[in-house]
């Protein structure tokens, strides 16, 4: 029986989807992690589970970890999920490619999607539309930035994913103090213009076969995230967006892509271009909308990976939406007017409207995921179970 190695089991929701696609298809499922509890461990198409070394905590113990662990288990592919274990896994492709394979870029490619700057850098080299952009190195740099930006800015780390360190700054002060906890934190950022709101904020999710050719290419629009002024989303919708289409198969094809990506576009009201924001280089927050939809990016990818290729998938079913309820409950504790919201959350029975906490299939992993609050929630309780430190761990990785 063929056997996928997936990673990051803490990521939640989208290291589940994966499971649950490949499950269902009869592929026998390893899945690792570095904490003891993932709503991923629960799946019934979960036949393995593996705890590994923090690759943040302790490098060297996590690269020893999974160099025995592959040699060990050969797995026949390799499906990493967070940035960290993408650049890992694409890094060190060929110590592992006697063992597994993994259809990700190569590391050079990889390296360039995972880094913002470098990302940047090349789209505005072939005219792909971008918010203005600088990239200081040291504080000095703010006079001359901010004298040519009109406030309020967004600095953003280089590397990172979500919206972790991604703040929004209202001054020079705000710039300057943002500059100094956020290159501490993640090294010196990067400033750009704000796009003002009024503007579709859209996903333009690919598969790219070996000869960097599109197989799979799905469009979604956001209609909700958290946090509101730029997260995961929390309900989006499949449309079919041209503009952003040509755009974002420009820009992989530039960087010669192989595997899963989806790049984030925000339409600007001011000329009604999809300006480019990043790069996922790997499996993303929204992949339930593809799936409900029948555009099933794992097993297409396993598909590749397995077989060479896969075949174009040319259409797909228009305004299907998915809803991740959990993230939506955080956007409703920070919704301005809540009891105008209220009607709008508990809108159910929409049957174009699927919601990806509960699937009916498999079950346990959205019962440990509300059990999981307990651990979120209770730090006292938490931390005399499982230890000291684990409150911070579990809530920075979910």
């Amino acid at each position: 029986m063929v056997k996928v190695f997936i990673t990051d089991a803490e990521a939640g929701r989208i290291p589940l989807n994966v499971v649950r696609s490949l499950g269902r298809k009869g592929i026998k499922v390893i899945v690792g992690g570095s904490m003891h509890f993932a709503p991923a461990y629960f799946s019934r198409y979960c036949s393995k589970k593996v705890i590994y070394p923090s690759i943040k905590d302790n490098f060297q113990a996590f690269k020893q970890f999974m160099l025995h662990f592959v040699q060990k288990e050969k797995p026949d592919f390799i499906f990493p999920i967070l940035n960290e274990s993408v650049d890992f896994f694409s890094k060190y492709k060929d110590r592992f490619s006697p063992y597994s394979h993994i259809p990700f870029a190569e590391y050079p490619t990889m390296e360039k999607a995972l880094d913002k700057e470098k990302t940047l850098r090349l789209a505005e080299s072939i005219g792909i539309p971008m918010p203005k952009t600088f990239y200081p190195e040291e504080e000095s740099d703010l006079e001359d930035i901010s004298s040519q930006l009109t406030f309020p800015v967004m600095m953003k780390p280089k590397k990172s994913y979500g919206s972790f360190g991604v703040t929004i700054c209202h001054s020079k002060e705000e710039l300057v103090n943002n500059f100094k906890k956020l290159t501490t934190t993640y090294g010196t950022p990067l400033v750009q213009e704000y796009i003002p709101s009024g503007g579709d904020a859209i996903g333009v999710s690919c598969l790219f076969n070996y000869e960097h050719e599109p197989r799979v290419v799905f469009i979604h629009r956001r209609l909700r995230e958290f946090p509101p002024h730029g997260g995961p989303s929390t309900l989006r919708e499949s449309i079919q967006d041209p503009a952003a289409k040509e755009i974002a198969i420009k820009l992989l094809k530039k960087l010669k892509w192989i595997g899963v990506a989806m790049v984030e576009f925000k339409y600007d009201p001011r000329d009604h271009l999809p300006k480019l924001m990043e790069i996922n280089p790997r499996f993303w927050g929204s992949l339930s909308l593809p799936m409900f939809s029948g555009v099933d990016f794992p097993y297409l990818l396993y598909k590749m990976a397995n077989d060479g290729d896969v075949e174009e998938v040319k259409d797909y079913p228009l305004g299907i939406k998915s809803r991740w309820i959990g993230g939506d409950f955080l956007y409703l504790l920070k919704v301005k007017n809540k009891l105008k919201f209220l009607p709008t959350f508990f809108k159910l029975g929409d049957k174009k409207t699927f919601c990806e906490d509960f699937v009916g299939d498999d079950i346990l992993p959205s019962i440990s995921r509300i059990l999981s609050a307990f651990y979120v929630f209770d730090k006292k309780v938490r931390d005399k179970v499982f230890g000291r430190g684990f409150s911070r761990k579990y809530r920075d990785r979910c």
